[in-house]
């Protein structure tokens, strides 16, 4: 699935190196999730969906997690720039 959408991702626009954005987008996740739930959040373990045109990306989550406050996460959502030579990603938890 993921390998189709950076395919995907490359014929809207061949500049970006999505593989690299991706895996930037996959270790925003992690640190995001285990602060919250505090267990270990494997690299397939979450599917990230990327909007080429909006710099917005989601990640569902494919394990059962829940935060500290026993609220389940289902989702995490981030943003995603290029430029200058740099990929940054942030992802955020939503209360």
């Amino acid at each position: 699935m993921q390998q189709r959408m950076l395919a995907d991702l490359a014929r809207h626009d061949s500049t970006v190196h999505w593989d690299r954005l991706l895996f930037s987008a996959k270790e925003s996740v992690y640190k995001t999730w285990f602060p919250l739930v505090g267990s270990w959040l494997g690299f397939d373990d979450a599917a990230i969906e990327i909007d080429p045109d909006g710099g917005v990306l989601r990640a569902r989550l494919l394990l059962e997690g829940r935060d500290r406050e026993g609220r389940q996460l289902r989702e995490l959502h981030g943003r995603w720039r290029v430029g200058r030579g740099l990929i940054l990603t942030a992802v955020v938890h939503r209360l």
